[in-house]
């Protein structure tokens, strides 16, 4: 009665049936559907966490973790869809080479941002990558310097960690 099934893109599927509610995951579209007793307006409380990001490769800093937002969104009207996208995990990177970031991911008029790549221990790319929380910084003793980590959205996550290397 009103439950939506849907294909599998990136991870299990999911449908959970809430009375006169339904919602998909995951690509997922929260639904409003008429019921008796149901005011023609109501709040939601949220959470919408981004994909986190994959680790550099080679002596690499980690991946940062995606966005986090919580609050209520007021006033949703039962005769909307409210599209969702579920932002994709990274997979860690190979050899000398940077992670990549996470996928964003989105509620409404609400986005949280994928993670920070981590950083590759080599000259080009040892930063970590900025995004919801900051990839790490990469380095090893080759390579001297300080290597710091992606800066973080604000309200969403964490700065990634910065490493000192020396030979």
């Amino acid at each position: 009665t009103g439950v939506q099934t849907c294909a599998l893109p990136i991870c299990f599927p999911v449908t959970i049936a809430l009375g006169s509610w339904w919602v998909q995951l995951p690509n997922l579209i929260l639904g409003i559907l008429s019921g008796v007793g149901l005011p023609p307006t109501i709040d939601v409380e949220y959470l919408v966490i981004g994909g986190g990001a994959g680790a550099g490769g080679r002596y690499g800093g980690g991946g940062g973790a995606g966005g986090y937002r919580t609050n209520t969104l007021t006033g949703l009207n039962k005769a909307t869809n409210y599209t969702c996208t579920i932002g994709a995990g990274s997979a860690g990177a190979q050899q000398d080479s940077r992670g990549s970031n996470g996928s964003n991911s989105v509620f409404a008029t609400i986005t949280s941002d994928g993670g920070g790549a981590g950083g590759v221990g080599n000259a080009n790319s040892a930063v970590g990558a900025n995004g919801g929380s900051g990839g790490g910084g990469a380095g090893n003793n080759f390579i001297a310097g300080t290597h710091n980590g992606g800066t973080a959205t604000s309200g969403q996550g964490n700065n990634g960690g910065t490493i000192v290397t020396g030979k």
